[in-house]
């Protein structure tokens, strides 16, 4: 019975070791744990099992418990070598580490289920014997008082006494019905023990079962089956079960002999595998191989036998188990290709990293040689400064390390910006500005600053690294600049000045000529002589022109004064330009009767714009205007085009043109193309036009061809955005002036 219990732990160890295989091929390290725990569960569910643990064997040959677990509250001093306890245990070899499974039960455990399971077979065989004695008993005595009686009556037949002797039974009709009473209880307990037997029998066989159903269930969980090769009559048994209930693809033959079996591995494995096997069978032992499966899918499967052999008599057994390992190989397919992968990627990763490395390192030897670099602490002691620090600020590096930074600032620099700094930095922020710091020789240098705060892996402040940049004579031509420029202010304010002085002076005698021209007009009309009267007429006609024409040269020169000096600013509106170029066309076609006209055409869906109206106005009637006075046998052609973000206004005419040498500086003030022959103007028409666009966001261009005519695009935001100073004012005196 000793015996029996232990090859029944040995089988239940070797279940829990293919249990802890199978689950160390899932690849997550938390369901594997899992997963061994249930199958220690799983075997000691049952009262057979007292103690089972893993045992795993580390690099160095020292052994440990890995996992244990005790079923029986009873186990106490347990060792392999103590007789108290049947042991029965098994190897497994995984990825993770390898070693051996224990699996224990009590001798007394073993003892009381034989002493339970023979104490009513020595119970029953007690009372047949004393039955078959006590019947025997009976027997002799029923037959020897008779045989007795004859011997007797014998004896006197041979003495020749021949008197009558009446022969007549010892036992009564009550002792007889007694012994029948006895036998038919006798008969009534053999029965009940013949009862008794068979279910016990029951009880053994669904006991049996129950293991079997087990044992199933756990071969189900890990696709395993068992086989027995019977290499004498070349016999297989159980592979094709392993086929039918755990392979994921049916082989095309029934596996019944060697051959058979052979057919179903791999052709590429069939010889490593028969010679495995074939050295098994001479060497003894047991033996783990794993081939591919010879199928028709696509996708491969592979199969892992673990056989040993066993001799009887003269035959030869081969005998173990047979399970699916696709699922395995394939994990471990994809482990190896992914470790491939990553090892690729990491590769390429170092290499990126290095190439980074070496390519910081440039810029950080570049950045050094034209920045001054620094790092101090977060109480602002100095840790580090670069040689061009120390050198832009005449100091040597001993004497700057473990000073404090905001002592460099100069006096003359503002408390608010260094205290600024403080505020920005502590909050994690980058701060950026300028800094007048002291050299060594007590001169002020003009710093351009980015102080970066550098973090730990805890986002607590580790340091501060400073970059900057000496702008001292970038600041100093500033000055210089802004020297200039107020000097040239001044002259723009006196030459406005003097424009507006002059213009007022000439305003005064060209109002008593004109005064005068209207008088010597009314004269005119009352002279009889028609000829002389043509004559003052014509004159009195150019002298109105003329001093027309020196106004519009007088008010665009005012104009452009004031542009030059920045007293002009646009004072933007909402403005509709389709009504405002209709309106131009109506006034162009009063202007110009001799059948010519303005056409006009919206493009998109109309939007208002916000933009200073005078100006803009001014600048389509100046384009427009010169398109009617180049272009004297064709109508100028407007197109009003609303899109996205803009409106875009050209003008184009089919006129003379402009000469490609003149295109570049039409927009120049005073300046007239060559071809334009009589054609009044003072050439500071585009020269407004330009910058009465640009004050309101926007762009004019022109392009032209000599001879076939010219085309003049304005380009306008929807909405004006003020990048001036100062307030704008109203332009409506400018323009009155």
């Amino acid at each position: 019975m000793i015996a029996n219990k232990k090859t029944q732990l040995a089988n239940i160890a070797k279940t829990v070791a293919l249990g802890v295989e199978l689950n160390f091929t899932i690849g997550d390290e938390t369901k594997s744990l899992e997963g061994i725990q249930k199958t220690l569960e799983w075997a000691g569910r049952e009262d057979d099992v007292d103690y089972i643990a893993i045992e795993v064997e580390e690099e160095n040959g020292k052994k440990d418990i890995f996992l244990e677990r005790f079923f029986s509250d009873t186990i106490s001093g347990l060792s392999e070598n103590n007789e108290e306890y049947v042991f029965g245990d098994a190897d497994f070899n995984t990825e993770v580490f390898k070693g051996r499974i224990l699996v224990s039960a009590s001798s007394k455990q073993v003892n009381n289920q034989v002493w339970d399971l023979n104490k009513k077979v020595y119970l029953f065989l007690a009372v047949i014997f004393f039955v078959i004695s006590l019947a025997f008993y009976f027997l002799a005595r029923f037959l020897s008082s008779p045989l007795k009686m004859l011997r007797r009556t014998t004896n006197a037949l041979i003495n020749k006494q021949y008197k009558t002797q009446v022969i007549t039974s010892r036992f009564s009709s009550v002792e007889v019905s007694a012994l029948a009473t006895s036998i038919s209880a006798l008969r009534d307990t053999l029965i009940k023990e013949k009862n008794n037997n068979e279910q016990i029998l029951v009880n053994l066989e669904q006991l049996v079962e129950k293991r079997s159903q087990s044992l199933k269930e756990a071969q189900q969980v890990a696709k395993l089956a068992s086989f027995e090769w019977d290499t004498e009559s070349d016999k297989i048994y159980g592979v094709n079960e392993f086929f039918d209930n755990y392979a994921n693809r049916k082989i095309c033959n029934r596996v019944k002999t060697g051959e058979a079996f052979y057919s179903t591995v791999h052709p590429k494995s069939v010889n490593e595998i028969r010679s495995a096997l074939l050295n098994l069978l001479e060497v003894g032992g047991e033996k783990v191989v794993e081939y591919k499966l010879h199928t028709t899918e696509k996708r491969p499967q592979f199969i892992e036998l673990h056989a040993r052999i066993k001799r009887e008599n003269d035959s030869v057994m081969l005998f173990g188990t047979i399970r699916d390992k696709t699922s395995q190989v394939e994990s471990e397919l994809l482990k190896e290709n992914f470790t491939k992968e990553l090892e690729q990627e990491i590769k390429k990763k170092t290499e990126d990293l290095l190439n980074s490395e070496n390519e910081l390192y440039y810029r950080m030897d570049t950045l050094n040689q034209v920045a001054m670099v620094s790092e101090f602490n977060t109480e602002g002691i100095i840790t580090y400064s670069n040689e061009h620090f120390c050198k832009v600020l005449g100091f040597n590096e001993s004497d700057i390390l473990g000073s404090t930074f905001t002592d460099l600032i100069s006096t003359s620099q503002e408390e608010d910006a260094s205290a600024g700094i403080w505020e920005d930095i502590k909050s994690g922020k980058t701060w950026r500005g300028e800094l007048v710091v002291k050299t060594e020789q007590n001169k002020d240098v003009w710093l351009i600053v980015s102080v970066v705060p550098f973090f730990k892996v805890s986002r607590e402040i580790d340091k501060y690294v400073v970059v900057s940049f000496d702008i001292t004579d970038e600041k100093d031509l500033q000055h210089q600049l802004e020297l200039s420029l107020n000097k040239e202010r001044g002259l723009s304010d006196l030459k406005s000045h003097f424009i507006s002085m002059a213009s007022h002076q000439f305003r005064t005698p060209l109002s008593i000529i004109q005064s005068n021209s209207e008088l010597l007009n009314m004269v005119i009309q009352k002279e009889s002589e028609s000829t002389l009267k043509e004559n003052l007429l014509r004159s009195s006609e150019r002298i109105t022109s003329e001093i027309s024409r020196m106004t519009q040269l007088m008010d665009d020169v005012l104009i452009l004064g004031k542009i030059g000096s920045s007293y002009l600013q646009p004072n933007p509106k909402e403005v509709d330009l389709v009504l405002m170029l209709s309106d131009i066309k109506v006034q162009s076609d009063i202007i110009y009767p001799e059948g010519r006209h303005l056409k006009l055409e919206i493009v998109g869906e109309k939007k208002t714009a916000f933009l200073d109206e005078k100006l803009i106005r001014h600048v389509f009637e100046n384009v427009i205007s010169n398109a009617f006075k180049y272009s004297q046998e064709s109508n100028p052609f407007v197109v009003l085009a609303f899109e996205s973000d803009r409106i875009v206004v050209s003008v184009e005419d089919k006129g003379i043109g402009i000469p490609e040498a003149d295109v570049e500086k039409l927009f120049q003030p005073f300046y007239r193309a060559e071809n334009v022959g009589p054609a009044p103007g003072t050439g500071l028409g585009l020269a407004i036009a330009k910058e009465y666009v640009e004050l309101n966001g926007g762009s004019i261009h022109l392009q032209s061809i000599e001879n076939k005519g010219t085309t003049v695009t304005v380009e306008l935001p929807l909405q004006l955005i003020d990048h001036y100073e100062h307030k704008p004012t109203s332009t409506e005196a400018h323009l009155e002036n």
